[in-house]
């Protein structure tokens, strides 16, 4: 059974991230998570800010939701800046995945993450 449209919180490590996943339709080679950030090495997102997307995860679709997670919270250790600006949304800067790049997102705009690389 799936569990489209229901968010899943992922707490067990909470000194590295705190995070919810929603999973969305998708095609039959691969599942699509939707990840609301929480938390992130022990900072709480700005107020209200738990309700903005920060990124839709692209997985196969064989894995098992804690096994999404896990690689969620793997790809959120490698950020090197994140912050939530005054203005909505969510930023941040990860090490290793286009280091050079400030990835933003909105409630108009998600970025996606492919972990079926």
């Amino acid at each position: 059974m799936r569990d489209f449209g229901r968010r899943v919180l992922f707490d067990d490590h909470v000194t590295r991230a705190v995070f919810d996943t929603v999973e969305l339709p998708s095609c039959d080679s691969h599942a699509l998570y939707r990840v609301y950030l929480r938390s992130w090495q022990r900072h709480s997102c700005r107020p209200g800010a738990e309700n903005t997307p920060m990124f839709d995860a692209i997985c196969p679709k064989g894995w098992c939701r804690w096994f999404v997670h896990v690689n969620i919270l793997n790809y959120l250790d490698g950020i090197d800046r994140l912050a939530w600006p005054g203005v909505g949304g969510v930023s941040w800067r990860h090490r290793t995945v286009d280091p050079y790049a400030v990835h933003f997102s909105t409630g108009s705009h998600i970025p996606m993450v492919d972990f079926c690389g």
